[in-house]
């Protein structure tokens, strides 16, 4: 479903310009279509996947769709959205990922919202590794707070979440952060974020990340990834698991 917003044109007696200024003429009626398909790049001129949105006021479930090319025609490489018959305010999401080696299937993932320690986090498991040597580790997404912390985004970019890789037994003893997302000051939509990774754990565990981080931005958006949002809504409260 396209959102668009009408815009009237009021006529009015004005001068004629000459055509040669407009490549089109204005028509009575203009609609303003919200483009919700951008790409992911290392730069804006060499997009490498697609990513759309979706609202969720059609038959679909607010999500994210990651595609495996530079337009919404490529095969959908993964998706994330909120839980169906999960209510509007809903946090904790489902994430469908590429089969598994010898599997046609999608297989699916979990995604869930939560409090620790008055931090906002995104909990997630995924296999990791390539091929057939597959192990499954733990990772949690944590919203960059303290100022410290927040030096380690780029400039112009005012909050993100760091992935900090828990392990298989869900904490990890040595933390290691091996990606953030920075969300850009304001909602600007020419470069709304910027994802970076500092580990290689393996295709799967890239595509999980990328997906991940897209639904944390789009609840960001919303205003609804922060610890007072996800505490009010009872999605979940995790206690002890930083380190």
């Amino acid at each position: 479903m396209h959102l668009s917003h009408k815009l009237n044109i009021l006529h009015s007696k004005v001068e004629a310009r000459p055509a040669s200024t407009l490549q089109h003429p204005i028509p009575p009626v203009l609609q303003g279509f919200y483009q919700r398909t951008f790409h992911l790049g290392e730069t804006s001129d060499h997009p490498l996947y697609a990513v759309s949105v979706q609202s969720g006021w059609g038959c679909s479930p607010p999500g994210v769709t990651l595609y495996s090319g530079p337009t919404n025609k490529h095969p959908v490489l993964a998706k994330a959205a909120d839980e169906i018959g999960s209510t509007h305010n809903a946090l904790n999401s489902v994430v469908q990922m590429p089969p598994l080696p010898g599997t046609h299937q999608a297989s699916v993932e979990d995604l869930r919202a939560a409090v620790d320690r008055e931090t906002a986090t995104f909990q997630f498991s995924v296999d990791v590794g390539y091929a057939h040597d597959l192990r499954r580790e733990f990772f949690e997404w944590r919203k960059i707070e303290t100022s410290h912390e927040i030096g380690i985004l780029p400039p112009q970019f005012e909050s993100g979440f760091r992935l900090v890789r828990l392990g298989s037994g869900g904490v990890f003893r040595q933390p290691e952060v091996v990606a953030t997302i920075a969300f850009h000051d304001g909602r600007a939509m020419t470069l709304p974020f910027i994802l970076q990774f500092y580990s290689s754990l393996g295709d799967r565990w890239a595509i999980m990340v990328i997906v991940t981080a897209l639904k944390i931005w789009a609840l960001n958006i919303q205003g609804k990834a922060t610890a007072s949002y996800i505490s009010a809504q009872g999605d979940g409260w995790v206690t002890g698991t930083s380190v």
